[in-house]
């Protein structure tokens, strides 16, 4: 939950720890449903900022953000992952996040130095966790991306295109 909890320093955009704490909460209800086999092999960890290193071992790490920018055009979604293994599943969560609704479009994939300092990826690759990926879900500072993210249907199209990314 991109950072949640925190009340100083990285705070995120306005809005933004609301709509990663929904889409956490939404990914632990999905995952405790009954589903195909095979779902039964997979367990949720929802971590909020600055946990602790063993927080971040497992199978998949995924940061939840949203953008903001003092642009109202500056709009769409992005990803920042560190290695081929963090960019395959951030392209798959792309292409399940389009087909499951998103419109807004996307920005350049980017690991800036900004990104590769970020605690959440770096410490799920220490943790010999390499499929890790940042995902901007959007611009809570454009009316349209803001629209998509916080309007019906939004946090469950985050959660979905997840799990379809994961295979569950």
């Amino acid at each position: 939950m991109g950072h949640c909890f925190r009340t100083s320093g990285a705070t995120g955009t306005p809005g933004e720890q609301a709509f990663v704490k929904a889409v956490a909460d939404a990914c632990a209800e999905e995952i405790g449903r009954p589903g195909p086999p095979g779902r039964e092999h997979w367990r949720l960890r929802v971590i909020k900022a600055d946990e602790p290193l063993e927080q971040y071992a497992g199978d998949a790490f995924v940061a939840f953000h949203c953008d903001g920018s003092t642009r109202p055009d500056a709009r769409g979604a992005s990803v920042g992952y560190p290695n081929a293994a963090g960019q395959s599943l951030a392209q798959a969560w792309k292409h399940a996040y389009e087909r499951h609704g998103w419109s807004g479009g996307f920005r350049q994939d980017n690991y800036t130095e900004s990104l590769e300092k970020y605690y959440g990826t770096r410490k799920a690759v220490e943790a010999d966790n390499p499929r890790a990926f940042i995902a901007e879900c959007g611009f809570l500072t454009n009316s349209g991306d803001k629209a998509l993210l916080t309007g019906p249907g939004g946090v469950d199209r985050v959660v979905r295109a997840l799990f379809e990314a994961l295979g569950i």
